[in-house]
């Protein structure tokens, strides 16, 4: 918060508005702002676990004016809250629909395996993560006119933790696509 007030300092002149609280109730309210008024906008949206929820992507994308770029934390909080066995109590799954704006996730996460007495349970898929990543993309094509390839993000050991996603007017997908490929090619240099 305070790096965000000193950048006003330094920008005296630039209408710079820190909001703290809910991003999801504070975007609600921003949004206005933004649709048929000529205004622009770049939003980064950094949350912490799955508590970005979808109807504030959404949002976003319908003002047709505001670019966003995401952090999907689907390797470092998401793919958590799946369980192996498919057993995810009701309030992470309401965490999980209201992140993804569909309880789609559940489908794309799990397939239905029988044992041998004849009783069928559920069992994560192996690429659990793949699917949620293209569920999410393809909600996203949806809601904004351009989408970039996610790049993934991982920690030293090479292990997924998140993915960029850049999202908004096509006029700047191939510079996103262009600086997302940049972070690749500088963590593959530091392993």
């Amino acid at each position: 918060m305070e790096l965000l007030d000193n950048l006003k300092l330094e920008h005296p002149r630039r209408d710079i508005n820190v909001r703290v609280g809910d991003a999801n109730i504070s975007v609600q309210h921003l949004v206005g702002q933004f649709v048929g008024r000529g205004r622009k906008g770049v939003a980064f949206l950094d949350p912490y676990g799955a508590h970005l929820h979808w109807r504030t992507v959404e949002a976003l994308g319908k003002t047709g004016n505001v670019d966003v770029i995401i952090n999907l934390p689907l390797g470092m909080a998401i793919n958590r809250l799946v369980k192996l066995d498919g057993d995810i109590p009701q309030k992470q799954q309401d965490q999980l629909d209201k992140c993804f704006g569909t309880h789609d996730w559940y489908d794309r996460a799990y397939h239905t395996q029988a044992n041998l007495f004849g009783d069928s349970k559920p069992e994560k898929r192996s690429d659990t993560a793949r699917q949620l990543l293209d569920l999410y993309t393809t909600r996203l094509k949806r809601a904004f006119k351009a989408v970039s390839t996610p790049s993934l993000v991982t920690n030293t050991r090479g292990a997924p933790l998140y993915y960029l996603i850049w999202a908004g007017h096509p006029t700047g997908k191939g510079i996103a696509e262009h600086i997302l490929r940049l972070g690749e090619k500088i963590s593959s240099t530091r392993k």
